[in-house]
């Protein structure tokens, strides 16, 4: 039985509201390419009025979907795809998917060059990634007997670890991964492993658990032994019936995967990971766990169809998002929240503060650059106040363009200086405050002798811009 879709909710057609301090909405609704052909739907998390972060979202619809477009969108700015090359850097399968972090396909060596310790293999014709050698003695050979080797024509199973990046090509590996909500199976050692944040009981616990399970299929001669890794939401309810249902589906999943692969050609596709499942759960777009989690109080969508499944997938949980239809033919939900304006900033080189002071963020093919100035920050202060005061708000907005733009590895902040160390340390302990509510992994190094501080970030998506690119 289909459900009623309202014609206009209330609140939402009438007036935006406000968002107060914690909470948020996410919006899902459509992007327009240059070539005016919708490419959502596309999650827009908003807080306290502005954007925190953007994410695609596939398997809700539109053109990586199953039931293609919906009904409305809004322009990218600033794009122009003219001129791209035929041949994308990410890739696309033959069915015309983006080959994306997390996906395992049948690939070929191309090239084996030992002088930097890596093979070039294709993923499909023109798709060439990079694998490192020194995982050649846990390859997975389909068309000879493994040798610890990899050499030219080999075909094997490849999981995508790491998405293109401007020039660089995708990087793969042979340590294929399937992951779930609870478990991560991993090929390798037959071994349990659990993590880090769980504790001492809950492992017990989950210990108990899995002894009653079914046991792990035998993976057969020739094929690569696996195990499993319990993440920290499993111990959250180790009886909890879902975890064995999990567990048993991705240990079938796995032991499949392997079958499957000796009766596949080249270049097939053996398994396409869900949005966001490739970073074993740290990444920041997620797929079913949006209705569940989250910074934010509700989601708000104006495309019927993403409607429709927000509320199939909620359907029998106990906890989740309340889900709302935005319609109204003459206030659409970009104009009522300003979404082009946002975006636009999302993108900009210079970032406003507060105080009156702007950040200055240059990407660059090694690393990500960010220069705080005081621009027209109030300078009744005493400078020493003044360095503090613009520092403490870039540190605070430097942790959010992060997250908003999906920048990743390594990072430099150029910060006012500041002579007293005392000031330096509280600086950076504030920086580590503000990144510890980032999903990816934040790492604070250190501040430089010249007054630069280290950061780097866990790649996960490509960064905001150049997704945003795309055609």
């Amino acid at each position: 039985m289909s459900r009623r879709i309202p014609q206009r909710p209330q609140a939402l057609s009438q007036s935006p509201g406000t968002d107060t301090a914690g909470s948020g909405k996410l919006l899902i609704t459509c992007l327009k390419g240059a070539d005016s052909r919708e490419k959502g739907p596309v999650g827009l998390l908003l807080g306290e009025g502005r954007l925190r972060t953007v994410f695609p979202c596939p398997e809700l619809g539109g053109p990586d979907g199953p039931e293609g477009n919906t009904k409305t969108g809004i322009d990218r700015p600033g794009f122009d795809t003219g001129s791209r090359d035929l041949i994308d850097p990410a890739g696309h399968d033959r069915a015309g998917h983006a080959v994306r972090l997390g996906d395992i396909y049948i690939g070929k060596v191309k090239h084996v060059v030992k002088n930097i310790g890596a093979c070039f293999v294709e993923l499909q014709k023109g798709v060439v990634c990079f694998l490192p050698l020194d995982e050649a003695e846990y390859a997975f050979l389909l068309n000879r007997k493994a040798d610890g080797r990899l050499l030219e024509g080999d075909e094997l199973p490849l999981q995508v670890a790491r998405e293109a990046k401007g020039t660089k090509q995708p990087v793969v590996t042979v340590k294929l991964t399937l992951s779930g909500e609870y478990f991560v199976f991993a090929a390798g050692a037959p071994r349990t492993a659990f993590s880090a944040r769980l504790s001492a009981s809950q492992r017990e616990a989950l210990r108990r658990q899995m002894d009653l399970w079914e046991a792990l299929p035998a993976p057969g001669e020739g094929k690569p032994s696996w195990g499993v890794i319990l993440r920290t939401k499993a111990g959250e309810d180790p009886e909890n019936p879902a975890l064995k249902e999990e567990y048993i589906r991705l240990s079938k999943q796995f032991f499949s995967l392997f079958t499957r692969a000796g009766h596949r050609t080249c270049f097939s596709c053996l398994y396409r990971a869900a949005e966001g499942e490739g970073t074993s759960g740290s990444g920041q777009w997620p797929s079913r766990q949006i209705l569940f989690d989250g910074e934010y109080d509700e989601i708000v969508t104006d495309l019927p169809l993403v409607y429709e499944r927000l509320l199939a997938l909620q359907e029998g949980q106990e906890r989740g998002k309340p889900v709302r239809l935005y319609q109204d033919p003459f206030l659409t939900l970009e104009q009522l929240y300003s979404l082009s304006g946002k975006l636009k900033e999302a993108l900009s080189r210079k970032v406003w503060l507060d105080c009156g002071g702007y950040l200055v963020i240059d990407q660059t093919e090694a690393l990500t650059v960010f220069d705080v100035n005081t621009g027209k920050c109030d300078m009744r202060h005493s400078p020493r106040e003044t360095a503090c005061r613009v520092n403490r708000e870039a540190a605070r907005e430097i942790a959010r363009q992060l997250r908003l733009r999906s920048l990743s590895g390594i990072l430099l902040a150029d910060f006012i200086n500041m002579e007293i160390k005392e000031d330096q340390d509280a600086l950076l302990d504030y920086l580590r405050e503000q990144v510890s509510a980032d999903p990816v992994p934040v790492c604070v190094v250190d501040m430089t002798a010249l007054g630069l501080v280290e950061m780097t970030r866990k790649k996960v998506h490509r960064p905001l811009g150049e997704w945003l690119s795309q055609s």
